[in-house]
């Protein structure tokens, strides 16, 4: 049997032992703010959720994971749309999340919900800067740092 529901302190060794990097399971469970939701198929946890709603009323969705073998069975969206009427609940305006526009399984795994982009960010490499004796061999444009 498969089931959804709100993690207790009882998963903690579970979910610290998801491929997830969330520091400290325990501090999370005692917050207010947030929702952390447990997928289990018997005894055995396949999956979980993380929001928070922050301090300007948004829902943050901070992770959402279901285990291999249990991916393309809409679990993932049963998790997100708990999430989401969890954090609406608290009081949340607007849920985001955010995904790398190159991840295409995410980026599709948030449209196939109805989820729809809310703002571009741009990012700009950084340039290594150049002490003013390697100023000979700059490329254009470069930073001289003296």
């Amino acid at each position: 049997m498969v089931r959804t529901g709100n993690a207790t302190a009882g998963d903690l060794a579970d979910l610290a032992a998801l491929p997830l990097d969330i520091p400290d399971w325990a501090d999370l469970l005692t917050d207010p703010t947030v929702v952390v939701l447990t997928l289990r198929v018997g005894e055995q946890l396949v999956g979980a959720a993380l929001g928070r709603l922050n301090t300007a009323g948004h829902g943050e969705v901070e992770a959402v994971y279901v285990a291999p073998p249990w991916r393309r069975r809409y679990w993932g969206s049963a998790l997100a749309d708990e999430l989401q009427a969890q954090l609406q609940g608290q009081g949340a305006r607007e849920i985001r999340a955010t995904a790398e526009r190159s991840d295409r399984t995410a980026t599709a795994f948030w449209a196939n919900l109805g989820w729809e982009p809310a703002r571009q960010i741009f990012a700009a490499r950084a340039r290594m800067a150049i002490t003013a004796g390697e100023q000979e061999h700059a490329v254009p444009g470069a930073a001289v740092a003296k």
